[in-house]
Parts: structure tokens; C-alpha cells; sequence
């Protein structure tokens, strides 16, 4: 379905056609970014009484879209998390590191 702003080539009819679809498009993507919306903050109460309740450690930031500039702080992001992490078990033997993860999940 096209229609440009060249009136003489298309019929009234085709032209209201046209709009009231757009309408309609426009009207449903409204309503998906209202969903959407509600399930980002769904998720959001979700993550806290998640981690109020020492069932997760860290909520990982959204940084939005992939462009190169948000890649770029995921990958710095991801980067720093390693580093903690390999200095909080370096010198930690896998049995102690298992039997902490264990004593943990086991107070829920």
C-alpha cells in the first residue's frame, strides 16, 4: 500500500483508505508500547524483590540499544564484573567456592 502526496494519481477512496490504515497502525503500536511499558516495570518490581530477597547478587543495567557506543559500555561493564570476580575467588579453592554458593542458595 502506497500512497505519496500526489493527489491526482489516487482516488479519494484510496487515499482515506490509505490514512485510516495508518490510523490503525499507529493505534495498535500504541497499545504495544503501553504493554511494553507495563512489562518493563513488571520486570523492574520484580528484579528489586529479587534482590531483596538475596535470591540474585546485581541487576545488570540496561544500556539501552547495540550502536557502538552503548557496545562499548556493556563491554566495559562485562569487563569490570570479570575482574571482580576472579579477584574475589582467586585464591579461593573450587570446593570452598561451591560450598559457599551452597550455603547460600540453601537459606532460601
Amino acid at each position: 500500500m502506497q500512497v505519496s502526496g500526489n493527489f491526482s494519481q489516487y482516488s479519494e477512496e484510496r487515499i482515506r483508505y490509505t490514512y485510516e490504515k495508518v490510523k490503525d497502525v499507529q493505534v495498535a503500536l500504541g497499545v504495544e508500547r503501553e504493554k511494553e511499558a507495563d512489562l518493563r516495570e513488571r520486570r523492574d518490581k520484580l528484579e528489586l524483590r529479587l534482590k531483596k530477597l538475596g535470591i540474585i547478587e546485581e541487576i545488570i543495567p540496561e544500556y539501552g540499544g547495540a550502536d557502538t557506543q552503548t557496545a562499548m559500555a556493556i563491554s566495559m561493564y562485562i569487563r569490570d564484573g570479570l575482574i571482580d570476580f576472579v579477584q574475589a575467588f582467586d585464591n579461593k579453592k573450587g570446593v570452598d567456592i561451591a560450598e559457599q554458593r551452597y550455603d547460600r542458595f540453601r537459606g532460601f
